[in-house]
């Protein structure tokens, strides 16, 4: 009976671990791919940067990548915040809805973004228009 008792606390003990290191093992690998990504960087290549940033590279240096973002307007990132290729991202390539504006993706929206209006005198939670009699204040 106790060895049943040793071998499952032996479990609760292993399976954390276990995952810990396969944890471990997945974000090594993440980083040698983007490490060996950002070393294989080439004038030309459409990137993301980690904090989202789409762009083409215009010019590299050992640590420094300038990117185009916008015809004419070039931005000049630190290496290492290139993240991935651009031509993996689904929503560039294919997607109706982002390339045409038609909105056949399902949704029922027609694809483009209309601002959002602020009629005065309405007293709709989120607007900027003041309400009334609420300040508070004696």
């Amino acid at each position: 009976m106790s060895s049943g008792a040793g071998l499952g606390s032996l479990l609760i003990f292993a399976l954390p671990l276990v995952l810990l290191v396969y944890l471990m093992m997945v974000q090594r690998r993440r980083g040698r791919a983007v490490s060996t990504f950002q070393a294989a960087l080439a004038i030309g290549d459409e990137v993301v940067t980690t904090s989202g940033l789409l762009g083409t590279v215009v010019a590299l240096d050992d640590a420094i990548v300038s990117l185009e973002v916008a015809p004419g307007t070039v931005v000049r990132l630190d290496r290492r915040a290139v993240g991935m290729d651009a031509s993996s991202l689904p929503l560039l390539h294919g997607n109706p809805a982002v390339t045409d504006g038609t909105g056949t993706d399902g949704t029922g929206t027609s694809g483009t973004n209309t601002p959002a209006t602020n009629t005065p005198g309405t007293d709709t939670p989120g607007t900027d228009t003041p309400r009334t009699g609420t300040t508070g204040a004696p």
